[in-house]
């Protein structure tokens, strides 16, 4: 659980939080890697603002939410995303959309491409 000190700069995290460094100077490019690679890894199909929220927490990023929706948007683009349906994840099932409200998660293509560049440990 996260507690605010008298400070209000200062956060006390709990002992398995891990803050990564920060990542404000970074290409875009490897902003996007970063997106591909956290969601590669974790193997989890997540929605924009879970991750953005993650992002922000676990790996410092300093890009906005919707610079996150377009590195998400080229990513698919790319082939190395897919937009998928939550409802059918209640049902254990991948279903890729084009449209609507959708989870994130890398493909097959994605995790090949994802190279290790970041520590999400």
């Amino acid at each position: 659980m996260l507690s605010h000190s008298s400070d209000c700069n200062s956060v006390k995290t709990p002992a398995n939080t891990t803050l990564g460094p920060e990542r404000g100077g970074m290409s875009k490019a490897d902003r996007k890697q970063l997106v591909l690679e956290y969601l590669a890894v974790t193997g989890l199909g997540l929605p924009p603002a879970v991750l953005y929220r993650n992002l922000r927490l676990r790996q410092n990023a300093t890009f906005s939410q919707k610079t996150l929706h377009n590195y998400l948007e080229e990513l698919a683009a790319e082939g190395l995303l897919m937009r998928i349906d939550p409802d059918a994840m209640e049902e254990r099932e991948l279903v890729e959309i084009d449209d609507g409200r959708a989870y994130w998660m890398a493909t097959d293509a994605g995790r090949e491409a994802a190279d290790d560049s970041f520590s999400f440990h």
